[in-house]
Formats: structure tokens, C-alpha cells, sequence
């Protein structure tokens, strides 16, 4: 019987009745969530090169499962123990590079990284490169073993082939790249070549890269603050909307640190609020020992960065997984809030029958352990490959046509997946702890707030029903909710014209 991947395998375990062949067939092989993995995605993630990583056994510790797919060993040639140069290995050509020291987190296991060189790539790179220069696959392998080392006449025996036949095929390929000679191709290509993929692999990230991304979507619109206050650590805090207007903190759902509208500042600032927002994705404060922790001390922090803001009191909102947040924030600061709003709620613990894709979850959490760490990986895996994100996410939200208009307006302009994969690939951890968050008892923290609770929720959400939602509602004297018919789970930015009328008149809190 074939064996089945591991995140295929852990998608099958974790969600029997969700799992889903078309993706599973896109998952073709994965890595645990290691030291290796992190450091691999962190270094090489917004590389434009396909990378893998290998051990000191030349063995493959890890790649991108959605790239080409690297040969699980490879073994460089003699002369290649040491330094950089090139392969042919199962029809492709890479470029290995062992020189790992330069960055500092480097796993003690890895020994070099390989980079996969298309037949377009080596073309383009090629000096004087002739308007017609595509290789057939037969003159990209000789190339290939040249770049390797070997002559002409060792080439073309590993080939098969004669050295007349060889000799006549390297002088087309001469042509088409417009160079003069052997020697010519192999240093002046080996030479060009070895420059651009060591510099592409050498490229840092950029530095504060979310801040990058947050400018590039809401351009001057948005203002970033940076707030470190006593021992606290920094804490980013984004704001948007009328910088005098009624404060309203916002914690965003588990996707990603953005509000799935068009227009946001434009739309605050004619209902006079200011939307502060922490990214939370980002605050960096992995030391920590538990999510629990985590998310204790970022709101601790949060808190007193606030202080530097607005002293008026605050609006809290939760989207999603943040509604957790937001209560855990009201919870500890109740003397800084005016009044809680929950959107799109999920559902409470312990779980109902009803059967949702987050009661499955929830309910093999707590049987398997691994489900956490695989569902992670699982998450990660798809959200850096835009396409199969976009097909996984829509075939969750599938039973919402709100939900999908959504979903496909934000994957066109590329909001959507320019976040999922820098969260993927910069923050490898933050979607492990919005689950296990969501597994705390928050609901205990919304019993207790003393401020006006308005619940918001799309009767077609279909990851957490309204009428779960309904029912928190219903136990809670402080408490009322309003539900949207033609609305789903992407609520708040479906609706977001009449819930920013909402959040500006209190008469709508209970």
C-alpha cells in the first residue's frame, strides 16, 4: 500500500471528513517543524530561487513542498567537497553552496544548500544570450555535466552518446548562446552563474518585512508606532482611520493582520474612529514558554504601549481567533474599555455536535497532541503557495457565497497571499498558537466582563454557526447580537460600512 505524505497523513487524522484528495495530492512530501525548517524558511522563504537543504550525509532535510522537488541525496562530485559548484542529478541541474556559516542560526546538521537552475534561468544568464537561445533537454544535460567538471568525451559516455554526436550538439548550443568557444561557455556561464545565485542566496530578508507589506497595501494611510515601555518588549501598533477619533482596538482573525475591505481609512474617518490594531503575528516573542504565556505578556505589553496613544477609553473588537484576545484584554483592563465586540465568534467550549470545522478540530486536539503540531505544519505548507491556498480556503468557506466573493477579490489584488506567506515564512509558530489560544477556557473571561457585549455574526458562516453564537448571547445579561443574512464568516469585511456605523453610536451596545 503506498504511504501516504505526512501532512497528508496528518490531515487525515486530524479531519477525517474534511480531508480533501485535491489537496492532498498537492502535498507530495513535507518536513517536521524543526530547527531546520525554521531556519530554512526564515533564510531562504523570499527567495525567487527553489532551495533545499542537505545534511552532513547529503541527505534532503528540507525544501518547499509546493517547489521543484529535490533529490532526497546528492552527492557532490570530488573536486566539489568543499566551496560551491554544480550537479546534474536526476534530470536537473543545482548549484551547491556550503558556505552556511554566514548565518548565525545555521542547524549544526545542515552541511550546504542546493539551488535548482530551470533551463530559462541558465539561458537568461548566459553572455550575449541569442534571441532564440532555448535549450532542448538533451543540450541543457550536456551543458550540465560541463558545468559539473567533466569533458566533452566523459559527457557524453554518461550519456550514452558518441563524442562526434556530443561535439556537434555543443556547437549548436554555442550559437544559441552566443559564445565562441567551450571554454568560453563553461567559465564565462560557471563564472555569471555562481555570481547571481550566490548573491540571491546571500540576500537578506527585508528587515521589518510586515512593516514593508503594511505600507505597500495602505500606503500613507496607515501610521506604525513602535512602542517599548520599561522592561516591555516593543510592540508594534497599527493605526489607521481618523487620528482623533473614537479609539477602537481591533484584534484581528488568525489569517492575517488586515480587515478584508477596500477603502478602510477612507471608511473610519467618515465615521470619526481610529482602528488600533497589534499585528500580532509579528511581535516576537518566541522565549516565552507557552502560547498561553505568549499571549498573556504580548497583552500585558499592549497595555501599557496603549497608554502612549489615546487615553480615552477604548472600543475592543475581536475578529475570529481574536475574539479570544480581545476578551483576554478586557478581562485584565476593564477600566480601560467602554465595550466589547465579537465578530464572528468561535464556537465555545466544550465543544457542541454541532459539526463545524472547528469543533472537529478542537475535539482531536485534545486526543492527539500531534494534530497541533501537524495541522501547523499542514497550514503553513499550503499558505505559502498562493493557488493551493486560495482552492484550500475555499473549499472551508465553500458554503458561503459571501465568503468566497471575499476570498477571491482579496487573493486578485494579492493581499491576502502576499500575508499568508510571510506569516508562513517569518512567523512558522504564530498559527500553532492561535489554535492552542483558541483551546483556553476564554469563554470564563467573557462571563466576567463588566462592559456592554455585542455579538456579530453571519448567518452563512460556515466554520462557526450563528446559532452558537446565539446561545453565548443568550446566557449573558450584558450581552446582545446582531446577525447579518447575507453575511459569512469574512463579516467584518463584508459588512464593514454598517458596523463601522455600528461601533460609532452605543446605542447598538446592549
Amino acid at each position: 500500500m503506498k504511504r501516504l505524505p505526512r501532512l497528508a497523513r496528518t490531515l487525515r487524522t486530524a479531519l477525517p471528513s474534511w480531508a480533501d484528495d485535491t489537496i492532498e495530492q498537492n502535498l507530495t512530501k513535507a518536513s517536521s517543524d524543526t530547527a531546520e525548517e525554521r531556519f530554512f524558511y526564515r533564510t531562504f522563504g523570499h527567495s525567487h530561487l527553489s532551495v533545499g537543504l542537505y545534511d552532513q550525509a547529503n541527505g534532503l532535510v528540507t525544501s518547499d513542498p509546493m517547489g521543484h522537488p529535490f533529490p532526497p541525496r546528492l552527492v557532490r562530485p570530488e573536486g566539489q567537497k568543499s566551496g560551491s559548484g554544480f550537479i546534474l542529478a536526476d534530470d536537473g541541474l543545482y548549484f551547491t553552496f556550503d558556505g552556511l556559516d554566514r548565518w548565525p542560526d545555521v542547524p549544526s546538521s545542515a552541511a550546504f544548500v542546493a539551488a535548482h537552475i530551470s533551463p530559462a534561468q541558465l539561458v537568461s544568464i548566459a553572455v550575449g544570450t541569442a534571441p532564440h537561445g532555448k535549450l532542448t533537454p538533451s543540450e541543457f544535460q550536456l551543458v550540465g555535466l560541463l558545468l559539473e567538471g567533466l569533458d566533452l568525451k566523459t559527457a557524453a559516455a554518461r550519456v550514452g552518446a558518441t563524442y562526434d554526436t556530443k561535439r556537434k550538439q555543443i556547437q549548436k548550443v554555442l550559437e544559441k548562446l552566443g559564445l565562441n568557444s567551450q571554454t568560453a561557455l563553461v567559465r564565462t556561464l560557471a563564472l555569471d552563474l555562481t555570481v547571481w545565485l550566490v548573491n540571491e542566496l546571500l540576500a537578506q530578508p527585508a528587515h521589518d518585512a510586515e512593516t514593508l507589506l503594511a505600507k505597500k497595501h495602505y500606503g500613507k494611510t496607515i501610521t506604525i508606532n513602535r512602542i517599548s515601555v520599561a522592561d516591555s518588549p516593543e510592540i508594534p501598533i497599527w493605526d489607521f482611520g481618523a487620528r482623533s477619533g473614537r479609539p477602537v482596538l481591533y484584534f484581528h482573525s488568525m489569517l492575517a493582520p488586515v480587515i478584508l475591505t477596500r477603502d478602510l481609512h477612507s471608511k473610519l474617518v467618515a465615521q470619526n474612529l481610529r482602528l488600533l490594531m497589534m499585528p500580532r503575528h509579528f511581535v516576537g516573542l518566541e522565549t516565552a514558554m507557552s502560547p498561553d504565556i505568549r499571549q498573556a505578556r504580548a497583552i500585558s505589553s499592549l497595555a501599557r504601549a496603549l497608554d502612549y496613544l489615546t487615553k480615552d477609553k477604548l472600543l475592543c473588537i475581536g475578529d475570529s481567533a481574536g475574539c479570544g484576545w480581545a476578551t483576554r484584554f478586557v478581562a485584565a483592563n476593564p477600566d480601560r474599555v467602554s465595550g466589547l465586540v465579537l465578530v464572528s465568534t468561535p464556537q465555545a467550549l466544550p465543544v457542541t455536535d454541532q459539526r463545524t470545522l472547528f469543533a472537529e478540530v478542537s475535539a482531536r486536539i485534545k486526543q492527539d497532541h500531534f494534530v497541533v503540531s501537524g495541522m501547523t505544519r499542514l497550514y503553513n505548507t499550503i499558505a505559502r503557495a498562493p493557488g493551493l491556498a486560495q482552492r484550500a480556503l475555499s473549499y472551508m468557506y465553500r458554503q458561503s457565497p459571501a465568503d468566497l466573493a471575499t476570498l477571491d477579490a482579496a487573493f486578485i489584488d494579492g493581499q491576502l497571499a502576499d500575508w499568508l506567506r510571510l506569516i508562513a515564512n517569518q512567523a512558522i509558530h504564530t498559527s500553532m498558537d492561535e489554535v492552542m489560544n483558541l483551546q483556553r477556557n476564554w469563554t470564563h473571561d467573557l462571563r466576567a466582563v463588566p462592559v456592554p457585549l455585542l455579538f456579530l455574526h453571519g448567518n452563512q458562516d460556515p466554520i462557526c454557526p450563528a446559532s452558537s453564537a446565539q446561545d453565548m448571547a443568550d446566557m449573558m445579561p450584558n450581552a446582545a447580537i446582531h446577525r447579518f443574512d447575507d453575511a459569512g464568516h469574512f463579516l467584518l469585511g463584508q459588512k464593514f460600512d454598517e458596523i463601522c456605523q455600528m461601533l460609532s453610536d452605543d446605542r447598538h451596545l446592549p
